[in-house]
Protein backbone atom coordinates (compact mmCIF):
# COMPACT_ATOMS: atom_id res chain seq x y z
CA UNK A 1 0.00 0.00 0.00
CA UNK A 2 1.78 2.89 -1.23
CA UNK A 3 0.94 6.15 0.41
CA UNK A 4 -0.45 4.88 3.94
CA UNK A 5 0.51 7.58 6.58
CA UNK A 6 -0.28 5.86 9.64
CA UNK A 7 -2.65 6.98 12.58
CA UNK A 8 0.20 8.10 14.84
CA UNK A 9 1.69 10.17 12.30
CA UNK A 10 -1.29 12.06 11.37
CA UNK A 11 -2.28 12.32 15.02
CA UNK A 12 1.41 14.05 15.68
CA UNK A 13 1.48 15.99 12.61
CA UNK A 14 -1.97 17.13 13.73
CA UNK A 15 -0.63 18.42 17.37
CA UNK A 16 2.11 19.95 15.62
CA UNK A 17 -0.12 22.38 13.52
CA UNK A 18 -2.47 22.78 16.57
CA UNK A 19 0.56 24.31 18.73
CA UNK A 20 2.01 25.94 16.03
CA UNK A 21 -1.35 28.00 15.51
CA UNK A 22 -1.33 28.19 19.62
CA UNK A 23 1.61 29.61 19.85
CA UNK A 24 1.01 32.07 16.76
CA UNK A 25 -2.02 33.17 18.78
CA UNK A 26 -0.05 33.90 21.78
CA UNK A 27 2.40 36.00 19.81
CA UNK A 28 -0.63 37.79 18.66
CA UNK A 29 -2.70 38.32 22.23
CA UNK A 30 0.86 39.28 23.43
CA UNK A 31 1.38 42.14 21.29
CA UNK A 32 -1.70 43.28 20.11
CA UNK A 33 -3.76 43.73 22.99
CA UNK A 34 -1.45 45.59 24.50
CA UNK A 35 -1.65 48.24 21.46
CA UNK A 36 -5.40 48.08 21.85
CA UNK A 37 -5.18 48.98 25.54
CA UNK A 38 -2.91 52.08 24.66
CA UNK A 39 -5.93 53.36 22.68
CA UNK A 40 -7.27 54.42 25.10
CA UNK A 41 -7.51 58.01 26.36
CA UNK A 42 -4.15 58.60 28.50
CA UNK A 43 -4.65 61.64 30.72
CA UNK A 44 -1.83 64.35 29.35
CA UNK A 45 0.72 66.21 30.66
CA UNK A 46 -0.88 69.56 30.12
CA UNK A 47 -2.34 71.44 32.89
CA UNK A 48 -5.99 71.62 31.09
CA UNK A 49 -7.08 68.45 29.59
CA UNK A 50 -8.07 68.02 25.77
CA UNK A 51 -11.64 67.54 25.09
CA UNK A 52 -11.24 64.27 23.87
CA UNK A 53 -10.46 63.72 27.00
CA UNK A 54 -13.19 65.70 28.29
CA UNK A 55 -15.48 63.95 26.46
CA UNK A 56 -14.35 60.51 26.87
CA UNK A 57 -16.81 58.05 28.79
CA UNK A 58 -14.12 56.67 31.57
CA UNK A 59 -14.01 60.28 32.88
CA UNK A 60 -17.69 60.72 32.45
CA UNK A 61 -18.04 57.14 34.61
CA UNK A 62 -15.30 58.41 36.94
CA UNK A 63 -16.96 61.44 37.86
CA UNK A 64 -20.16 60.28 38.31
CA UNK A 65 -18.71 57.29 40.67
CA UNK A 66 -16.86 59.47 42.34
CA UNK A 67 -20.13 62.16 42.84
CA UNK A 68 -21.82 58.67 44.20
CA UNK A 69 -19.18 58.15 46.66
CA UNK A 70 -19.36 61.69 47.94
CA UNK A 71 -23.10 62.08 48.48
CA UNK A 72 -23.24 58.02 50.41
CA UNK A 73 -20.23 59.56 52.54
CA UNK A 74 -22.47 62.62 53.49
CA UNK A 75 -25.58 60.40 54.06
CA UNK A 76 -23.17 58.11 56.27
CA UNK A 77 -22.16 61.85 58.07
CA UNK A 78 -25.68 63.01 58.05
CA UNK A 79 -26.81 59.69 59.97
CA UNK A 80 -23.79 59.44 62.50
CA UNK A 81 -24.67 63.24 63.39
CA UNK A 82 -28.42 62.16 63.91
CA UNK A 83 -27.44 59.66 65.77
CA UNK A 84 -24.82 61.40 67.86
CA UNK A 85 -27.65 64.09 68.68
CA UNK A 86 -29.86 60.95 69.59
CA UNK A 87 -27.45 59.75 71.89
CA UNK A 88 -26.79 63.30 73.92
CA UNK A 89 -30.57 63.56 74.23
CA UNK A 90 -30.41 60.34 75.94
CA UNK A 91 -27.70 61.11 78.08
CA UNK A 92 -29.31 65.06 79.15
CA UNK A 93 -32.32 62.88 79.88
CA UNK A 94 -30.14 60.81 82.30
CA UNK A 95 -28.54 63.49 83.72
CA UNK A 96 -31.31 65.33 84.99
CA UNK A 97 -33.31 62.20 85.87
CA UNK A 98 -30.43 61.28 87.95
CA UNK A 99 -30.21 64.02 89.62
CA UNK A 100 -33.89 64.14 90.71
CA UNK A 101 -32.98 60.30 91.86
CA UNK A 102 -30.12 61.78 93.85
CA UNK A 103 -32.31 64.78 95.26
CA UNK A 104 -35.14 62.35 96.28
CA UNK A 105 -32.57 60.10 98.11
CA UNK A 106 -31.12 62.92 99.85
CA UNK A 107 -34.49 63.80 101.12
CA UNK A 108 -35.57 60.47 101.86
CA UNK A 109 -31.51 60.33 104.28
CA UNK A 110 -32.75 63.83 105.65
CA UNK A 111 -36.32 62.49 106.46
CA UNK A 112 -34.75 59.26 108.22
CA UNK A 113 -32.44 61.11 110.22
CA UNK A 114 -34.99 63.28 111.34
CA UNK A 115 -37.17 61.00 112.15
CA UNK A 116 -34.13 59.31 114.13
CA UNK A 117 -33.44 62.62 116.10
CA UNK A 118 -37.05 62.87 116.89
CA UNK A 119 -37.65 59.05 118.11
CA UNK A 120 -34.42 59.95 120.10
CA UNK A 121 -35.89 63.24 122.03
CA UNK A 122 -39.24 61.05 122.02
CA UNK A 123 -37.27 58.58 124.17
CA UNK A 124 -35.50 61.52 126.44
CA UNK A 125 -39.00 63.13 126.62
CA UNK A 126 -40.54 59.15 127.60
CA UNK A 127 -37.86 58.69 130.14
CA UNK A 128 -38.20 61.97 132.07
CA UNK A 129 -41.97 61.40 131.94
CA UNK A 130 -41.11 58.33 133.67
CA UNK A 131 -38.78 59.15 135.90
CA UNK A 132 -40.93 62.27 137.10
CA UNK A 133 -43.54 59.98 137.29
CA UNK A 134 -41.51 57.44 139.76
CA UNK A 135 -40.57 60.53 141.78
CA UNK A 136 -44.41 61.60 142.29
CA UNK A 137 -45.13 57.81 143.06
CA UNK A 138 -42.25 57.97 145.39
CA UNK A 139 -43.08 61.02 147.27
CA UNK A 140 -47.02 60.27 147.55
CA UNK A 141 -46.28 56.80 148.68
CA UNK A 142 -43.80 58.50 151.39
Amino acid sequence: MAGFIGERARRKQRNTIIIFILIIVGVLMFLVFPKLLLNENIPSDTLLPTEEEIASSESKADTEELELQIFQKEQKIIFRDQQINKLQKKIEILITENNKLSESISKQIADTINQNVEIENSKEKIEKIQSELQQKIKKSGN
